[in-house]
């Protein structure tokens, strides 16, 4: 999950109130090597019946170098240290990586031959990466001494796997069921009277969690200063005597999110406030200047003159 923020609003008021970019080759530095070996690769998941991968510029160049290190040590040992400094230049390269291993071989074959006869031997090291659960590759190759070194990065970028996770919040009908059913239950226990889904105050939360990611704030109140209250006498709720406004944002289940704003007393005031009647709740998700977001928001409110 990713990192998140929240917080809580309520008025009392008696109305009137970057991807990865891919790459057809790695670059110029034994181009036709690296070539093979992404092709060699490319066959295996096809023969598999899986997607190819993409060739990521920023793997290639991280996996160039260390092919380099290899090939000036003449050795494949890995330690602490060397995961690391992957993990340092995947960083340098502005490549967010939500999960990534590297495979290097070393010998006398062409690169595509050293990758051939990897697959051949059929251990689980080529299988969890050649096959593996992978979107992305960078290739390096460098000659040494002691022969050719082929290392080669499988990642998956942080942007897809948001994407992924996010995915079963496009299905609204059932965020919301599942979020009611949160409250309910921490309503039942508080003793406090339950509170009812309203199709108008759904439209209204989902609004605001649409004009807060497209817009690029984070605010219970807009740009213009509109706050809950002007959103609410804006829409076709009525007189209310009561609204309340809990936002969050972050890559949550329904249950987690309300979970979370449960675990924040003034989030948690706002869900148990007896006076609530009515609940409505909104969510929001998308790529933006900023980086994949994702908005909540979620209100309480009461009708009345």
């Amino acid at each position: 999950m990713s990192l998140f923020a929240l917080t809580a609003l309520w008025i009392a008021a008696v109305t009137p109130s970057a991807p990865s970019v891919p790459s057809a080759v790695c670059g110029p530095e034994d181009g036709a090597a690296r070539r093979a070996v992404v092709d060699q690769i490319d066959q295996a998941r096809t023969a598999a019946g899986l997607e190819v991968l993409r060739v990521d510029s920023r793997l290639c160049s991280v996996a160039q170098r260390r092919a380099q290190e290899i090939a000036a040590a003449g050795s494949v040992e890995y330690d602490g240290r060397g995961i690391s400094t992957v993990s340092r230049r995947l960083f340098a390269q502005g490549y967010e990586a939500h999960r990534w291993t590297e495979r290097a071989i070393l010998g006398f074959d062409p690169p595509a031959a050293m990758v051939r006869n990897w697959g051949r031997a059929g251990g689980s090291s080529y299988r969890d990466a050649v096959l593996g659960p992978f979107e992305e590759l960078g290739v390096g190759v460098a000659d040494g001494t002691s022969g050719t070194a082929v290392a080669i990065l499988f990642a998956v970028p942080k942007l897809s796997e948001q994407h992924r996770l996010a995915a079963p919040l496009a299905d609204l009908a059932e965020v919301r069921k599942i979020a009611l059913e949160q409250v309910a239950k921490a309503r039942h226990k508080a003793g406090v009277p339950p509170v009812h889904e309203s199709s108008v105050l759904d439209a209204v939360a989902q609004r605001q969690a649409e004009d807060m990611l497209h817009r690029g704030y984070y605010s219970h109140t807009s740009p213009e200063g509109t706050g809950p209250g002007d959103r609410l006498e804006q829409s076709l709720y009525g007189p209310y005597r009561f609204v309340a406004e809990n936002i969050a944002k972050g890559i949550f289940e329904p249950a987690e999110v309300v979970d979370r704003w449960m675990a924040s007393r003034h989030h948690r005031a706002n869900i148990l406030f007896p006076l609530a009647r009515d609940t409505g709740l909104g969510v929001a998700f998308g790529d933006t200047p900023d980086g994949f977001v994702v908005v909540w928001v979620q209100l309480f409110a009461r009708r009345g003159g």
